[in-house]
């Protein structure tokens, strides 16, 4: 024992008063300076399981130039296993990008080169395994995408040139497909997908001011092509509540004007091809399963509207020329219509009803004019007019 301790003995020995406080103090130390502590480290590991943290997401992100502004966002601790890839070569261009809501496995790749170019916003919400990649090369072009609620659905845009603009959405969608690429100056193109799965839209706009409008809604393994190469030219294809629908639709030219819609029914078929100016035509397959349409206008200001209702209709519509039109109506079941117009200012008017009916018309000429009607069921009709003003009337 040293001096120090002995000491102390001997003090307690003679205040045994001191002894016993000093052994309280003892035991009352832990309790006293320790819990405080404890009560720290408890609500800190508490506030710590509350808390949660994106994972495995990826964003790359390089800029060169000046005045470009990125933006990556998956601050949402939902999200995993997702990548943003943004590359900015040029001035003043701007990528927004946002991954939030659970969304995982997913993509969005962003590539802008030239001055002024824009991605609005590039969304993808509450989805998994999407991807969407963006490429702009020139001055000006504008992008907007938005994924939402979907699973496997891809979207895929390019513009080349100036002041084009491109509108992406995909919702409630699986395993869609958009594809669009436009080469030129101010051409707008848009893909909609919305409660289907397995369908795809291809666009490709080459040349000025071309529009492009295609939507897809509660349809699945349907298919919209569009091709316009021109100035000028427009098309609508619209799709819904089918199936196994396709719309294929050529434009070559200067302001030709297409209008398609499939909707409520099954493998329908429409193709149509229009080359020369200001061609039109504006056709509805609705309430029909296994219709097909083909269409094929060449020259200037040509014209056809054309409606199918019911089952296994086909009809065919050749117009090369000047102002040729056709108006077509084929409501009940394996009704057939093949029309041939030559010529200038030709016109021809065709109503099928019933069941099993089939027409033959061909004008040859300027300013022919033919008119058709069938109601009843297993008839046919051949008309041929070659000429200048010829005028015939089929009933049946």
């Amino acid at each position: 024992m040293n001096i120090d301790s002995f000491a102390l003995s001997a003090y307690s020995i003679k205040n045994p008063k001191h002894t016993a406080n000093r052994q309280g103090f003892k035991r009352k130390n832990p309790t006293i300076f320790l819990m405080p502590y404890l009560t720290i480290f408890v609500f800190f590991l508490i506030f710590l399981s509350g808390q949660s943290y994106a994972e495995s997401n990826s964003v790359i992100l390089t800029q060169f130039g000046t005045g470009n502004l990125g933006i990556a966002d998956q601050s949402d601790p939902s999200t995993r296993n997702n990548l943003i890839n943004q590359f900015q070569t040029g001035a003043n261009n701007t990528s927004e990008a946002i991954q939030e809501n659970g969304t995982t496995d997913s993509s969005i790749k962003h590539i802008q080169i030239g001055n002024g170019n824009t991605s609005l916003l590039l969304s993808q919400d509450n989805s998994t395994a999407i991807h969407v990649d963006i490429i702009q090369i020139g001055d000006g072009n504008i992008i907007a995408s938005t994924q939402l609620d979907s699973t496997g659905s891809t979207g895929s845009l390019n513009q080349i040139g100036q002041a084009n603009v491109i509108n992406l959405g995909q919702g409630s969608s699986i395993y869609d497909k958009i594809t669009i690429f436009q080469q030129g100056y101010s051409n707008d193109a848009s893909g909609f997908q919305f409660l289907g799965s397995n369908n795809n839209i291809f666009t490709s706009q080459f040349g000025n001011a071309n529009v492009s409008r295609n939507i897809v809604i509660e349809s699945t393994n349907s298919n919209i092509y569009v091709l316009q190469h021109g100035t000028g030219n427009a098309s609508s294809a619209t799709q819904g509540i089918d199936s196994l629908e396709v719309i294929t639709t050529t434009q070559q030219g200067d302001n030709n004007s297409s209008d398609i819609a499939q909707s409520v029914g099954s493998n329908n078929i429409a193709n149509t091809i229009q080359l020369g100016s200001e061609n039109s035509l504006i056709l509805f397959q609705s309430i029909t399963s296994f219709g097909k349409a083909n269409v094929f206008q060449t020259g200037v200001l040509n014209s056809l509207t054309a409606r199918q209702i019911g089952f296994f209709n086909d009809f065919s519509t050749i117009q090369i020329g000047t102002e040729n039109n056709s108006d077509i109506l084929q409501d009940g079941d394996y009704l057939a219509a093949d029309i041939l117009q030559l010529g200038t200012l030709n016109t021809v008017t065709a109503e099928q009803t019933g069941n099993l009916n089939r027409a033959l018309i061909s004008q040859l000429g300027v300013t022919n004019n033919h008119e058709l009607s069938q109601s009843a069921s297993n008839n046919f009709a051949l008309a041929l007019q070659a000429g200048i003003g010829n005028h015939g009337s089929i009933s049946q």
